[in-house]
């Protein structure tokens, strides 16, 4: 069963799923819940449908999931151009204050899902919220080193000439360049102490497989409990079956166990 919400946030409004087990039953229970930030140009949907099949296989661990398209993303309301790593961020806060204060909601079985980019506001809100277990997918670590990579030559140029650039189609704009390096996980992974699940193919030629290195070693460094599964040949949205299967198995094994439930 799927229920749909449009969640305030700040001027604009978040078109949110949530996903609730075949059991749910809100009258009695509270359910653990796992909160999915997704990627830059990304959507509550996935590339490959991922995140429908990941929120069903919670659901059949007795798991609520929570999928939410970010501002100018899919069906909520503001402008691409505008999209920023703090406006994500704020977007995720929204979500995290609106889960957290339903009935269904136990607020103490709480969990985060990062993809890409969403894993820098995923690490930043769980560092002022600490959740039980975040599970980063392809996560991002230093943002500018991973933009410098992907952005085209002159860049810089046609940012000040036009006051955007492409980016797969969509507008990026200078509030985004501006403001990348605003979340350092550095400072960050010692403010909480959930265990965090990184998954990263060593092929990943968009978010480099270093990136989940330096997550490791800043958790190793913090003492925080971190396990880094190596894809060897997925790219960067595992869209290989195989691939994107052994991703959301070992994901939901990992809120199992995080969250304290058995699959029913």
């Amino acid at each position: 069963m799927i229920q749909q919400h449009m969640i305030p946030c700040s001027d604009r409004l978040l078109a949110t799923s949530v996903d609730l087990p075949d059991t749910f039953d809100h009258a009695t229970l509270r359910y653990p819940v796992v909160i999915i930030t997704h990627g830059l140009t990304g959507n509550r949907i996935g590339v490959h449908y991922d995140l429908v099949e990941f929120a069903s296989k919670l659901n059949d661990a007795g798991i609520i999931c929570v999928r939410f398209d970010q501002s100018g993303c899919g069906e909520s309301s503001g402008q691409f151009i505008d999209h920023t790593i703090p406006r994500i961020k704020e977007d995720l806060q929204s979500i995290r204050s609106w889960v957290t204060s339903q009935s269904w909601c136990d607020t103490k079985r709480l969990g985060y899902v990062g993809q890409s980019l969403g894993a820098l506001p995923t690490i930043a809100v769980d560092a002022e919220h600490p959740s039980r277990g975040i599970a980063l997918w392809a996560p991002v670590y230093n943002m500018p080193r991973v933009f410098k990579k992907t952005a085209k030559t002159g860049l810089r140029a046609i940012m000040e000439h036009q006051g955007w650039v492409p980016f797969k189609g969509l507008p990026i704009g200078k509030g985004f360049i501006d403001t990348l390096n605003t979340i350092n996980p550095d400072d960050l992974i010692k403010e909480s102490s959930a265990p965090i699940l990184l998954c990263h193919s060593q092929a990943d030629d968009t978010s480099p497989f270093e990136e989940s290195e330096n997550y490791e070693l800043t958790c190793r460094q913090s003492s925080r409990l971190c396990q880094l599964i190596k894809f060897s040949t997925a790219n960067h949205t595992f869209s290989d079956w195989n691939d994107r299967h052994k991703l959301i198995d070992t994901t939901v094994e990992f809120f199992q166990e995080q969250l304290r439930t058995l699959a029913i």
